[in-house]
């Protein structure tokens, strides 16, 4: 099992077993920080996060990809009627990185080694993608079209 998938899997837990003894507050997310080094490896697309880029001297809130592991309840309408957070534990953001607040450690776990574990607002993220295979499947649209192999009937 890779550090992601353990991390992931422990605060995955942790939220089915809460029985209301801890919760994210309003629209907050924990997020886990893809390293994009995996799919530039095994795809033609680079996807920059361009980590150096600065502009008058502070560095850029360019995009990055992130996975939800733990939604927050929502926000509560003034009629009393829920209104909860679209995102959903396993999707992929698109945020900007300035976004995220990093933690080395949350609580009691160590955030070590590749896994980089943070937490923004849902209502901060650019783009969503339905897990996994909502992510693959439009970089793989892209990729069709890009190479002309398209097979849907998307306008020129």
């Amino acid at each position: 099992m890779s550090d992601s998938a353990k991390y992931r899997r422990a605060i995955e837990a942790t939220a089915k077993e809460s029985k209301g003894k801890y919760a994210l507050y309003g629209d907050l997310i924990i997020v886990e920080m893809i390293d994009l080094e995996q799919y530039q490896k095994s795809s033609p697309i680079i996807i920059s996060q361009g980590a150096g880029r600065q502009t008058n001297g502070m560095t850029a809130n360019l995009p990055t990809f992130a996975r939800i592991v733990m939604v927050g309840d929502g926000y509560t309408k003034e009629d009393g009627t829920p209104e909860p957070v679209e995102a959903e534990v396993g999707d992929i953001i698109l945020v900007g990185q300035n976004s995220v607040q990093e933690f080395s450690q949350f609580g009691k776990i160590n955030n070590y080694g590749r896994v980089r574990l943070g937490i923004t607002r849902a209502s901060e993220a650019l783009m969503r993608f339905s897990g996994q295979e909502g992510f693959d499947s439009f970089f793989d649209t892209a990729l069709q079209v890009l190479n002309g192999e398209e097979k849907t009937n998307i306008p020129n």
